[in-house]
This record gives structure tokens, C-alpha cells and sequence, in this order.
């Protein structure tokens, strides 16, 4: 194989999208034709299932050439491959092999032919006919077209590499989009926290309500703490190190429903329920934390208003199960009272007990609800 051959083997090294390979194919005929000279060149690209299609430069542009039946490749032209490129012809008619060409096709003498590349069931080759003053190509028409196809190469494989960049930053952006609309769509405050930088690089709106302060791509983490304090549930302020988003990003210790009290720029106090959890790339670096933030006030409230209807309804059973009880006692001291009646009275007087302990017990529970009263572990 001569070293025109080996420069113009087959590439494999495409996946091919129209919108690249067309853009780059549809400029070569006029450049090939520029630097030989040549009265017509073309490149064709046959392709699985479509046929062949056909860049071209030079034809008359009076012919009607997309309505005509396109050359199919075969004779000489079907030859030009790995072993056979590139094709040079003083007299392509001469050729023993010479057929294949439609009737409306421009006359054809002098060619070269050179393969762009082939593979994954594409091929696409370069023509160039008729040399200047309908002479021969020379040898130093082959090179500089072998060097052609070579740009080619480099300029497909760009257009590849652009095309596969677009469609990934396409798929990224849709990615994002869907991710900040389930965010936005969330009743919690959800932040997420560059581990490199420890910048915010997204947010819900619900953060901006519950932090009380503006928010933005960009802002700093220590920014968020200057703005905002968090307190535990004995009313200590909590270290900006001891805070579930850091102990997220520096230690990877993941943080699930702590109960917090948060101060906030304008001075007011909101219970919250904090969470912090990392997202790791390959499962070990730490990319980015994810700081969730739930308002507790509507439930803490109706936590309240349930105690507090709790009290009340045990306060009121209370006090007729109290009366209730006295005048049992004073009924059962009552030497006239019969042995059956006698026996009526304690049933009473047990039922009486039973329902004075279930009413204490529901305020028990009101108080445990409300940590007013802590509850004793027995073993």
C-alpha cells in the first residue's frame, strides 16, 4: 500500500448526525474544485436504509439534479474503498469497469477518487473530473486532496464532538429544570451547597420564606449564617461547626429531623425540622450537600390546640367524676342500705375509678406531648 493509501484508509470514529456531517461535506466540493481546478467535484455518502445523497459544485445549475435518478456507486466509482484510494484516471470512459452513470449526468474524462471515510454502514467518497484545459490530474492533485479528506476527518470529529456537547448540555439543562420545579413544588425550604466552594447553587422559594431573607445563586454559606441563628430544643445557640450543613460538608455526617428553633433577620423565631444530606460523586467525594428546612410552627400549633382541648375535656370529666364519687361513698355508709344496693354502689364506685384513671392518663398524654412532663422507662 503507497502512502496515498494508507492516509486515506477507512475511518471509523463517527456517529454520525446529520445536521455536523452535512454541514461540513456540503463545503468540500467547491474547495477540492478550488485548489485542482477541476470542472466538477462531489461528495457522496451512501447510508443504511437512505440511499445515497449527494454534495456537489460545478454542475449546471439549470439541471434539476434532485429530481433526477443519482449515480449508484457502481463500476468504478463502487470500487473506491480502503484498498482502492485513492482512484486516478486520465480517461475515466476508457475504464474497463466505466458504468453506472445516468443518462443527464455531465460527461466525465479525467478523475481521481478519493474515500473520506466508512464505517457503522456510512460511506462517503470524494470526486473531482475534467482537469484544466481537459487535461490529466497530476500526482500533486491526489496529495492535496488526500490532505482534504484528512481535514475532514479532524473537522467531522469536530462537528461530532460539538454535537455531543450540545445534545449533553441540552439533557443537563432539562435535568436542572425538572429538578428545580420538584423543588420549587415542595412545601420545604431545600438548599444545595457546593462542597468545593461552599456556594449556593440552588434553592427553593419556600428557603427564602422560611429563613426570612433573599437568597441567589452564588451566595456564600457564611453569608447564610451571619443572616440567620439556629437554637436546639433547650434554647442553646448552635455552633456554625455543630450546624447539620457543615458537619455535612466536612465530615459527611447526614442529619434526619432535628428540631431546631431558628432566629431569623427580622427577629422573629420559627420552629423548624432540619435535615442535611450529602450527594457524593462515585459514592465518595463529597460534590454538594442538601440542606432541607420544614416549618413546624401549623403543627406545633395544632399540637397545642389538641393539648389544650385534651385539658380541657379532661378538667371538665374531672370534676362530676369527683362529685360522683362522693356521694357514693356517703350512699355506701348508710346502715339502711341493702346488701344489693350495697353491692351496686362498689360497681359504681369501680367504674368511677376506672374512668378518673383514663382521664388522667389523656392528660398525661397531653403533657408528654407537650414536654411538660417527661415519661418514666420502666423495665
Amino acid at each position: 500500500m503507497n502512502s496515498d493509501q494508507q492516509q486515506s484508509s477507512g475511518y471509523t470514529g463517527i456517529t454520525f448526525d446529520h445536521s455536523s456531517v452535512d454541514l461540513v461535506l456540503s463545503k468540500i466540493p467547491k474547495l477540492a474544485r478550488d485548489l485542482t481546478g477541476a470542472d466538477y467535484a462531489a461528495v457522496t455518502i451512501s447510508q443504511p436504509h437512505a440511499g445515497m445523497r449527494i454534495f456537489h459544485d460545478g454542475l449546471d445549475k439549470n439541471i434539476k439534479w434532485q429530481d433526477k435518478e443519482l449515480p449508484q456507486g457502481r463500476g468504478v466509482l463502487g470500487r473506491l474503498g480502503p484498498v482502492d484510494s485513492p482512484i486516478r484516471l486520465d480517461d475515466i470512459s476508457s475504464h474497463p469497469d466505466s458504468y453506472g452513470f445516468p443518462d443527464w449526468h455531465p460527461p466525465m474524462k479525467a478523475l481521481v477518487g478519493i474515500q473520506i471515510f466508512a464505517g457503522q454502514g456510512y460511506k462517503a467518497n470524494l470526486y473531482v473530473s475534467n482537469a484544466p484545459n481537459n487535461g490529466e490530474f497530476t500526482t500533486r492533485d491526489t496529495e492535496i486532496l488526500n490532505q482534504l479528506t484528512q481535514f475532514v476527518k479532524f473537522a467531522m470529529e469536530f462537528a461530532e464532538l460539538h454535537d455531543r456537547e450540545r445534545k449533553t448540555r441540552m439533557i443537563v439543562e432539562a435535568t436542572e429544570n425538572r429538578l428545580q420545579a420538584v423543588i420549587d413544588g415542595s412545601l420545604a425550604g431545600v438548599l444545595i451547597i457546593s462542597a468545593s466552594d461552599k456556594l449556593l447553587i440552588g434553592f427553593s422559594k419556600q428557603a427564602c420564606t422560611i429563613l426570612g431573607c433573599n437568597l441567589e445563586v452564588g451566595t456564600t454559606l457564611t453569608e447564610i449564617h451571619n443572616s440567620v441563628d439556629f437554637f436546639d430544643i433547650n434554647g442553646q445557640v448552635i455552633s456554625e461547626q455543630d450546624l447539620p450543613i457543615e458537619k455535612a460538608l466536612t465530615d459527611g455526617i447526614e442529619t434526619v429531623a432535628s428540631e431546631m428553633m431558628l432566629h431569623r433577620p427580622d427577629g422573629s423565631k420559627l420552629p423548624v425540622l432540619v435535615s442535611a444530606a450529602t450527594i457524593r460523586i462515585h459514592d465518595t467525594e463529597i460534590d454538594s450537600t442538601v440542606l432541607i428546612l420544614q416549618d413546624l410552627s401549623d403543627i406545633l400549633q395544632n399540637e397545642q390546640m389538641k393539648s389544650d382541648f385534651l385539658s380541657m375535656v379532661t378538667h371538665d370529666l374531672r370534676s362530676p367524676l369527683a362529685l360522683i364519687k362522693g356521694i357514693i361513698n356517703e350512699m355506701d355508709v348508710d346502715v339502711n342500705t341493702s346488701d344489693e344496693i350495697h353491692a351496686d354502689l362498689e360497681s359504681v364506685d369501680e367504674e368511677v375509678d376506672h374512668m378518673t384513671e383514663l382521664v388522667s392518663n389523656l392528660l398525661d398524654m397531653s403533657r408528654i406531648e407537650t414536654r411538660t412532663k417527661k415519661v418514666d422507662s420502666e423495665i
